[in-house]
Formats: C-alpha cells, sequence, structure tokens
C-alpha cells in the first residue's frame, strides 16, 4: 500500500509540475497590452495686459484669438473659461483665465502655442502644464 501511494504522490507531483509549466511558457508567448499612457498638455491664459496688469481684451475676443491660434496649426482642444489670482509684489491680482487642453501634440507645439498666446494677446506669461494619464477613447 505505501508503494502504491508513493507512486500516486510521484504522478500527482508530475501532473502539478506540467501543469505550471504549460502556465508559465503560456503567459510567455502572450503579448500584453501595451500601456495607453500618453501626455496631454494644458495652457493657463490669465488676461492681465504686460504692462498695464489689468485685463485689457475682453473674454469673448480672448477666446476667439486663442481658438483661431489652436486650430490654425491643426489641434485639436477643450476650452474652459475660469477666473483666477496671484500675486505680484505683495498685491493680489485677480484676471479672467482661459485654460486649454490640448492631446496628441508635443511638448514643443503646445509651447509654441502658448508663444504666440502670449504675443497675440500681449501676455507677461502663459502657464504651460505637462501630465500623463491613462487616455482611451470609447467608440
Amino acid at each position: 500500500m505505501n508503494q502504491k501511494l508513493k507512486r500516486l504522490s510521484q504522478v500527482s507531483l508530475r501532473v502539478v509540475v506540467l501543469t505550471l509549466l504549460m502556465l508559465l511558457f503560456t503567459a510567455c508567448g502572450t503579448q500584453q497590452p501595451e500601456s495607453q499612457q500618453e501626455f496631454y498638455y494644458r495652457v493657463y491664459v490669465g488676461l492681465n495686459d504686460a504692462d498695464s496688469g489689468q485685463q485689457e481684451v475682453s473674454l469673448e475676443d480672448a477666446r476667439g484669438k486663442i481658438q483661431d491660434i489652436i486650430t490654425r496649426e491643426g489641434f485639436g482642444f477643450t476650452e474652459y473659461c475660469a477666473f483666477g489670482a496671484y500675486t505680484e509684489d505683495g498685491a493680489v491680482r485677480k484676471n479672467d483665465t482661459l485654460v486649454y487642453t490640448m492631446l496628441q501634440i508635443s511638448k514643443d507645439e503646445a509651447a509654441d502655442v502658448a508663444s504666440e498666446i502670449k504675443q497675440v494677446l500681449h501676455l507677461d506669461s502663459v502657464l504651460v502644464e505637462e501630465a500623463a494619464a491613462n487616455l482611451e477613447f470609447v467608440e
């Protein structure tokens, strides 16, 4: 009886080992899906003029000019109207702010868009945020 039990244990062990090997080789041959992580850029445009420190262009005019810049370059965007504030020389400065999120664009292209916006609207600066996210279009 002891001999039978020993033989059964060896067979069971072989079955377990073969099963594990099959699973291991199957997993090695399976391609894992690539990450959908991509960079996107968010451009923050506070509308205070570089010289006066006051908003010289209306929110609607600024929106139109920025939309023209971005679409002329062939990029898509999502636009948000916001309100922001910053501190300069101890004084709090408030302004209308436009925020643009752009996908499928490079860092250099986002910087070029921000530079053109800055020039066209005569702004002191434009903030560009780079972030990574897992993006997936649902079709």
